[in-house]
């Protein structure tokens, strides 16, 4: 149970959030205002602390809000203001402050909306803008990082960009299509021109670890190599561990699938989106999510140096106990 030091730190954590956010709606005609205004509530933002939530277990489990603050800063701010001088001209030193905004935003809330006017603001740009290639080639990443492989080929195309990526082809297969709200879409890594859908069930066993990593995360790394050498468990508790990762818009499949080939206990796959994973709320890596029976029922996040053995041993351990 939550002790009570905890629920009341809890409490003022998400009643912070909830005003942070109120302010923000009634300031939005001041800080709308000009772009230096939005770029300053976009930090402020980028910095807002996480807060927790409880789980059906009892414990709690880390919440970030960045993703959707920056949406409702989307439609509430950015896009008025852009709409509203669409057809003006946009010096470089505006254009350079309005990227910035746009991207940041699309970084933390990849929605369609998001990237549609960041490609219309781009496609708008005099070609004699110094940075215009630089800012194609973000919209690209944030494209890849949507799964939009078609969108990244029309904007190399359209933009001439020269780039040496390759745009994987994506395996569809109707069997993989998430039928139940425990069913998930995933994408491994076939080649590093092939990625292949597949299906993941959360309550197929008793106790399920998913692991939030990167291969190009430290503390990822650490705790993977913990697991895969020296970590106490059942086997067939690590055996049906799933780690998966999120695409941020570099691709690098090929240093991917070498690393799975040489780890094959912690092989990661690619999620298609967060929404997928609903009751996941927190995306830094690594992040260890333990689920009983399909319910997610504890949480640890990071992996520092001298590690989170008794912590990790003691959650597998509840959740052993709540089976039996």
């Amino acid at each position: 149970m939550l002790d009570v030091s905890r629920a009341l730190s809890m409490k003022l954590t998400i009643l912070a959030l909830l005003l942070f956010s109120l302010s923000g709606y009634t300031l939005a005609s001041e800080r709308c205002s000009s772009l230096n205004n939005i770029k300053t509530k976009v930090f402020e933002l980028e910095i807002l602390p996480d807060s927790e939530k409880a789980l059906v277990s009892g414990n709690t489990s880390l919440v970030n809000h960045r993703s959707l603050f920056m949406a409702q800063l989307f439609k509430k701010c950015v896009k008025q203001f852009y709409l509203s001088r669409v057809d003006s001209f946009w010096s470089p030193e505006n254009a350079h402050l309005f990227f910035s905004i746009i991207n940041k935003i699309s970084f933390y809330s990849i929605e369609l909306e998001h990237l549609v006017l960041f490609e219309h603001f781009v496609s708008n740009l005099s070609k004699g803008n110094p940075n215009r290639e630089r800012y194609a080639l973000a919209l690209s990443e944030r494209y890849i990082a949507a799964w939009r492989f078609e969108d990244v080929k029309r904007i190399m195309t359209t933009f001439e960009l020269d780039t040496k990526a390759d745009i994987p082809a994506i395996s569809k297969s109707d069997a993989a299509i998430a039928r139940s709200p425990n069913e998930r879409l995933l994408l491994s890594i076939e080649t590093p021109n092939k990625l292949v859908e597949e299906k993941f069930d959360l309550s197929k066993n008793d106790i399920q670890i998913v692991i939030v990593g990167s291969p190009f995360c430290s503390p990822s790394e650490r705790f993977a190599r913990w697991i895969e050498y020296e970590a106490l468990v059942d086997g067939d508790i690590l055996a049906s561990t799933v780690w998966i990762t999120r695409q941020n818009g570099e691709l690098r499949l090929g240093e991917r699938l070498q690393s799975n080939n040489s780890y094959k206990r912690h092989s990661y796959r690619f999620i298609y989106s967060k929404e997928h994973w609903p009751e996941i709320e927190y995306w830094n890596t690594p992040t260890i999510l333990i689920y009983r029976k399909g319910i997610l029922i504890e949480q640890i996040v990071g992996w520092p140096e001298e590690g989170r053995k008794d912590e990790f041993l003691q959650a597998i351990s509840f959740a052993k106990m709540s089976i039996e």
